[in-house]
């Protein structure tokens, strides 16, 4: 329960100014920047769970905002496991006790937001790799099979090193997502999302007169890693991880 002093600012008045402060929306959605700042206000006054920070309405006034910014905003919120609603006439927005895996997705969230470095987080996925393969292994449906061979596809199209590159990526993206280990799956895809945003563009010419040699190997080992989690062979998978793991995933 949040109590006052005779005259103190309300918690909603404290909540508009760290929500005053986060708007800036040549940075990204109105929407966007009033979550910000009420995540910002819920850590740095740490209020605990269970907490009514304010009424929709109370909210809507204080932001001076429309109801459905306001409602996107929640939502924005919700979604990330940092609020909760309460309906009624003594209801508005609660302060949530986010699971482990959405605190944990925050954090990381928050961390490549600020520049993580590209090599580290790299150097993550490809420890993470053999883990997130086996994972995948066990676990993938036909679904995810079938979305895996789908990007196979468009990299045999890939007509560049970057095009090729970045099929990669969304290969690996897609073997995680078969992953039903949800704190392996987030770790890697969150690096892997740093490497994806980072890299614009891969030179072919610093692989000089081999090129062609390794665009061919490339497209070998992938499809050959995405034949053996379809076909739950643990042995293929590991042979082809072994000689995928040298080649650095890329």
């Amino acid at each position: 329960m949040d109590t006052q002093t005779p005259g103190a600012p309300t918690m909603v008045d404290r909540l508009a100014l760290y929500v005053g402060e986060a708007v800036d929306v040549s940075k990204g959605s109105l929407p966007d920047a009033i979550a910000q700042g009420v995540e910002t206000f819920i850590e740095s006054e740490r209020v605990p769970a269970g907490t009514l920070i304010g009424t929709k309405s109370e909210l809507v006034g204080a932001f001076s905002v429309a109801p459905s910014t306001l409602s996107e905003a929640t939502q924005i919120l919700v979604s990330r496991g940092r609020v909760r609603l309460r309906q009624g006439p003594r209801g508005g927005v609660i302060v949530a006790d986010p699971q482990p895996v959405l605190r944990m997705a925050h954090s990381l969230v928050r961390l490549t937001e600020g520049g993580g470095d590209v090599a580290d987080a790299a150097a993550v996925r490809d420890a993470l790799e053999s883990a997130v393969a086996n994972d995948a292994l066990k676990n993938r449906t036909g679904t995810d099979v079938a979305e895996m061979r789908r990007i196979l596809e468009l990299l045999d199209q890939a007509e560049s090193f970057t095009e090729s590159y970045r099929a990669i990526l969304d290969l690996h993206g897609a073997i995680a997502e078969a992953c039903a280990n949800k704190f392996l799956k987030l770790v890697y895809l969150t690096a892997l999302h740093t490497v994806q945003t980072r890299t614009q563009k891969v030179e072919e010419e610093v692989f000089g007169r081999d090129a062609s040699y390794l665009r061919r190997r490339r497209k070998t080992i992938h499809r050959e890693l995405v034949e053996a989690i379809a076909d739950r062979d643990s042995e293929a998978l590991e042979r082809v991880l072994r000689r995928h793991s040298p080649y650095g995933g890329h």
